[in-house]
């Protein structure tokens, strides 16, 4: 798969990736090991190294092809370990988690939830962001919301979630919709190709970066004290 900039440039979706780790940041202090789920080429992992300076990064990213970029934008933390996939991971006791639109992609979520809660340090924090099936957005668009594909074997609403992350021993602290930014030429690219037209306007539109709500939500909470 290729990255996931949906073709717009890296600055503009940092900014994004910026809006996640300010929220997270709400609720820790510290990050000694970090632990990424499908971290891309790094941007939200960037993010928490230049605001917590953890000591270990672990990267779960089955994609190869971008793990120089991962690299590169881990920046200089003394222990940074990559990895394919998540059955991999050794003991690593992570003061962190987070995966950005991974969930919605898995066939078994709760499975790796569970695995990850079993490997998290005591008060441990995961930070999640999904799209939300009963957003605005998907009511008016209907069956045309991007997210109704078949790459979504799981789509989640803030019950379902909550309830998923309740069997896997995690305890829901908040839960909030998140703000994507894209330039303003994107944005209408994309909303005139989801109705199938072809219309060549881009000459035309500014690349004005813009706030949108795209029907998606961050969702943190706190290992169950019990494990």
């Amino acid at each position: 798969m290729p990255d996931n900039l949906l073709g717009e440039s890296e600055n503009i979706i940092a900014q994004t990736q910026e809006g996640y780790v300010k929220y997270i940041a709400k609720y820790l202090k510290r990050v000694n090991t970090y632990l990424e789920i499908g971290p891309d080429i790094g941007l939200v992992t960037n993010k928490i190294v230049k605001l917590f300076s953890p000591t270990n990064l672990f990267l779960i990213e089955p994609n190869i092809t971008i793990h120089s970029q991962l690299i590169k934008n881990a920046g200089m933390v003394s222990n940074v370990k990559i990895f394919s996939r998540q059955n991999q991971l050794e003991q690593c006791s992570p003061d962190l988690c987070v995966g950005v639109h991974v969930y919605d992609h898995l066939l078994n979520p709760l499975k790796e939830l569970s695995q990850l809660c079993h490997l998290s340090a005591d008060e441990g924090i995961i930070a999640i962001v999904v799209h939300n099936e009963k957003s605005l957005l998907s009511k008016i668009l209907k069956n045309k919301w991007p997210p109704f594909c078949l790459q979504h074997p799981q789509l989640f609403n803030k019950r379902t979630l909550s309830s998923l992350l309740l069997k896997a021993d995690w305890l829901v602290i908040n839960s909030k919709p998140t703000t994507n930014w894209f330039t303003l030429e994107h944005f209408i690219s994309m909303g005139i190709s989801l109705f199938g037209l072809n219309l060549k306007l881009n000459r035309f539109i500014p690349k004005t970066p813009i706030p949108i709500r795209f029907g998606n939500m961050i969702v943190i909470a706190v290992k169950n004290a019990k494990n």
